[in-house]
C-alpha cells in the first residue's frame, strides 16, 4: 500500500517526549486524488488547488485547528522524488510515498 504523510501525522512523540520516526498513514487507493481524499477523512483536513504559483501547491485547511496553509506534494518512488504540482492522476505503487509538506520546490 502507498502510504501518506502531512502536517497531522508527520512526527509523534512517546511517553518520554521523545521523538521518534515519521508514522505514514496507509491508504488503500491507487490514484493520489482518491488517497488524498482518505487523509483527508481520517484527519479531518481539505486539501484544495491553490490557483497561484502556476498550479503547483495546494492549500491545506485544517478544520479542527482552523489554520490554512500552502502546501507542496511531493511522490517518493525508489530513488526518486517527484513534484506532483497538482496532477491528481498518478497512478499510485505499493510502495510509493506520498509527502505533504512545506513547499520545497
Amino acid at each position: 500500500m502507498a502510504v501518506i504523510v502531512g502536517p497531522k501525522n508527520e512526527r509523534f512523540v512517546d511517553e518520554l517526549n521523545q521523538p521518534h520516526p515519521e508514522r505514514p498513514f496507509e491508504v488503500k487507493s491507487r490514484v493520489l486524488g482518491l488517497a488524498l481524499s482518505e487523509y483527508e477523512a481520517h484527519f479531518n483536513v481539505r486539501l484544495t488547488t491553490d490557483s497561484g504559483f502556476d498550479g503547483q501547491y495546494f492549500s491545506y485547511h485544517d478544520l479542527e485547528a482552523g489554520v490554512t496553509e500552502l502546501v507542496d506534494i511531493h511522490l517518493y518512488r525508489g530513488d526518486q522524488e517527484i513534484c506532483l504540482k497538482q496532477n491528481l492522476d498518478v497512478v499510485l505503487e505499493p510502495n510509493d510515498l506520498i509527502r505533504i509538506g512545506q513547499l520545497i520546490c
